[in-house]
């Protein structure tokens, strides 16, 4: 996310910095201005949503355990409860850019976003399936 974002709005500097030179030969248009505020937008956007992720790239996003499933800053939900266990991939153009889980007990449910290059769908469930066997269910 932090790549597109960041490349969105190096492109629209690109543009803008190209107008902003020739501004000489043609004087600066409304095209400009939006340009520059889109740009601005999209670091904005990068600053308030992307960059506080960055601090929890050190801490896991999901904890998988004999006892259940924990998802960070939701309380744990245990194999017998669990009704549904959704990995979706995330892809801008046909490349991974992470993905998202989807846990739901019968007391509720918890919904992840991680940005993880390094786990795939069937590790996951490979790995769920072992901790609910040694879980002794």
């Amino acid at each position: 996310m932090s790549a597109i974002i960041l490349g969105f709005a190096a492109v629209l500097v690109f543009l803008a910095s190209g107008r902003y030179i020739d501004r000489a030969a043609v004087p600066l248009d409304h095209t400009f201005y939006w340009l520059a505020g889109l740009a601005g937008f999209a670091v904005l956007l990068f600053l308030i949503r992307v960059l506080p992720l960055w601090r929890e790239t050190s801490r896991p996003a999901v904890v998988l355990s004999g006892d259940g499933v924990s998802i960070r800053g939701k309380p744990p939900i245990a194999w017998t409860d669990i009704t549904t266990n959704n990995w979706n991939t995330l892809s801008v153009a046909f490349i991974p850019a992470g993905a998202t889980l989807v846990v739901k007990g019968h007391r509720g449910g918890a919904t992840c976003e991680a940005a993880t290059l390094r786990c795939k769908a069937d590790d996951y469930f490979a790995a769920c399936e072992r901790f609910q066997g040694a879980s002794g269910e």
